[in-house]
Formats: C-alpha cells, structure tokens, sequence
C-alpha cells in the first residue's frame, strides 16, 4: 500500500529532531544540555511510536546508539536495462564499500560499463518510505545480460529501498516541502519538545547549542494539528551503518574561473560545501550552504548536478562527510560584494591555472577540476 507524506509524518519527523539530538551530544553539551537532548530523543521515540509497530523503549534504545552527527545516509540506485529490452532496478547503501568500488561492482555483476555520473537524484521523502532519510544518487547501465541472468547476477536485496525502486517510482529532484500535518497526540508531543528547546535556548551557556534548540523549537512549532489517523508501519532498519552526507557548489564566472573561500580555521581554499541536515533535500544543502557560507541566494532550478563523489577515493585526509554531491552555477558577484560569515576570511575568484598555487581543502581539488572540465 502507498502512504501519504501525512501517514508518514510522525516518523520523518521524528528522524530530524533524533538528528539534532545526536548532534547536540556530539559536540560536548554540560550535563544540563545533554539532559535536555537525552529528553529530546526520548521525544522522538515517542513521536515514531505512534506510528511504528515497536515501542517507544525498543526506539528509544535504537536512537542511543547514535554516534557522532547524524546526516541523511547515502545510497545508489541502478536502473538497467537488460539486452532483452526489460528494465531492473537494485539498490545499495554506500557504507565502507566507496563508492566508486560500488558503481565498478555493479559494472561487473551486470556486465555493463560501471556507471559514472548520476542521471539524477532522490531521497526516500520523495519516495515515500518511512525511517532513516536516505538520498539516492540514481545511474544508468546498459546490461549485455538478458533478464533472468541479470537477475540472478544481482539478486534483489531485501530492504524498503529496493521495493520502492522495484515499484519503477516516479522519481523526485526533490523532497515535499509543506507544513507538516500531525495529529493530536502527535501535537502533545511537539508542544514538549517546543517546551524543552525554549529552556535549553534561555538556560545554555553554549551559543551553538542555544542555535540548535532554537532550531528545534522552530520545527516544533510549525505544524498543523488535525484529526489524522495512523496505520501502524512494519518495522524498517533505525540503524543502518552509512556514510555521511553533504554538498556543496561550485560557481563559474563569465570568465571561466570558480568562485573559491578561504577558511578561517584552517586558511584550506576550497567551494561553499557542508554537511547535510536530515529532512532536507541534497539540493537543499547547497542551496543553505552558499546562503550560510558566502551570503549567495541561488534558486535550486539554477543549479546543475556535478557529480557525487566519495572523498575517501580523493584524499588520504580523514574526512567527516565521505559522500558530497557537489553541484555547479553562474555567479555574477565582486569577492567585495558577498556577505561571508565568520567560517569565512575571504573570497576569490580563481582559474584554472591558479587554481595549483592554493592550498585546498582536502577533496577539493579533484571536484573542482571535474567542475572546469564540465565547461
């Protein structure tokens, strides 16, 4: 049965104050903070549990073993076609497996070049499916196989994922965005949560945490309650060990040359790029990165997809966020003209040839020579 984006409201939202949660203890909160996002998590489960066949105990115990900041998880999707005309979908989440060894993995099994690029992307809120979010870089292959064999090469693995796919979905740029709709208890829950980040924003003495509870209570509050009923959900995956997620843009002039920051931590050149927030979409982050970083506003209908890259394949350098989908767009702006914010010393913009003299952030000098070959 297909579920509305209002079935599933309780567990999406769920999932995103379980994020702030798991980033809230990550980053070293006092003993009053972590109360507050330890409470924040119990919530949560409360809030899945109206929907979920588990309860709020066996929930609860999923979340707390949460470590580290919680992103969007990484996956793939492959749609192949067969040398018998029929069309297959398989699926993979990208863990420690990179994601490059994946694409040349599903190359081999269905004796098909190894997909590059992707043709586009999606995430399990424009398809629908309850729990963790998930983005989905989608690819294309041409299988010298013909069904049956392809099948049998790849056998379909047994996740939510791959039925959604299995069902040839209608596929999304983008998550639905609307207001959530939640019911009354659903409500009562929220208005806890609202309670407990208007403390944690008025007591805390860490300036990121009083941001994160605003945040919180900002999600908390922007619903609509109504008289909605639920259908208890079978059990889905709470944890699944992916890699993280985040995207970033790279600019172009009318010259040629990339608009570059310069970091105020460690003085690395690199593109606006940063981590992904759960609930929302791949392009989303982009879009909030540049915002945040460098004080651009871009439309997501201006942004064109790169590619998705696995930094481990890039960089030797331990990176927090391995998968970044990292996007390109026209900039008409003077370095003079931004609105950097503190993460930022400066800005430039820069060509191809200077490009080797800077001192980039790690990963970024693979991207953005893929991004002037792209021109």
């Amino acid at each position: 049965m297909t579920r509305s984006s209002r079935d599933l409201t309780p567990v999406w939202l769920a999932d995103r104050f379980r994020a702030f949660a798991a980033l809230g203890l990550h980053y070293h909160p006092d003993e009053a903070d972590r109360g507050r996002f330890e409470r924040l998590r119990r919530h949560s489960a409360e809030l899945a549990a109206l929907v979920d066949l588990r309860d709020t105990a066996t929930i609860e115990a999923a979340y707390g073993r949460d470590t580290g900041v919680r992103t969007p998880m990484a996956a793939i999707a492959v749609h192949a076609t067969t040398a018998d005309g029929a069309e297959l979908w398989r699926t993979r989440h990208v863990g420690d497996e990179r994601l490059p060894d994946l694409l040349a993995l599903a190359g081999r099994l269905l004796q098909a070049p190894a997909p590059h690029r992707p043709a586009t992307l999606t995430d399990s809120r424009a398809l629908a499916l309850p729990g963790p979010h998930t983005y989905v870089a989608v690819y294309e292959a041409a299988s010298a196989l013909d069904a049956r064999d392809a099948a049998a090469a790849w056998p379909e693995p047994d996740t939510d994922l791959q039925a959604a796919f299995g069902a040839r979905p209608s596929l999304h740029a983008e998550s639905p965005q609307m207001r959530p709709v939640v019911s009354a208890a659903a409500g009562r829950i929220c208005e806890r949560i609202a309670a407990l980040a208007a403390e944690g924003a008025v007591a805390s003495q860490d300036s990121f945490q009083v941001e994160r509870f605003g945040q919180v209570r900002l999600l908390a509050t922007d619903i609509a309650v109504e008289a909605v009923e639920y259908e208890p959900l079978p059990s889905y995956a709470l944890n699944v060990d992916v890699a993280a997620t985040g995207a970033g843009v790279v600019f172009f002039d009318d010259r040629g040359r990339v608009l570059l920051m310069e970091r105020s931590d460690t003085g690395h050149w690199g593109m606006p790029e940063g981590a992904c927030d759960v609930g929302e979409a791949w392009i989303d982050t982009a879009v909030r990165e540049v915002r945040e970083e460098i004080g651009v506003r871009v439309e997501p209908e201006a942004l064109t997809l790169l590619d998705v890259f696995d930094n481990r394949t890039l960089t030797a350098e331990t990176l927090s966020i391995p998968i970044a989908a990292v996007f390109t767009a026209r900039l008409d702006a003077a370095p003079g003209e931004l609105a950097i914010n503190h993460e930022v010393r400066r800005t430039a913009w820069v060509s191809a040839q200077e490009l080797h003299h800077l001192d980039l952030w790690p990963g970024h000098r693979a991207k953005l020579g893929a991004a002037f070959e792209s021109l």
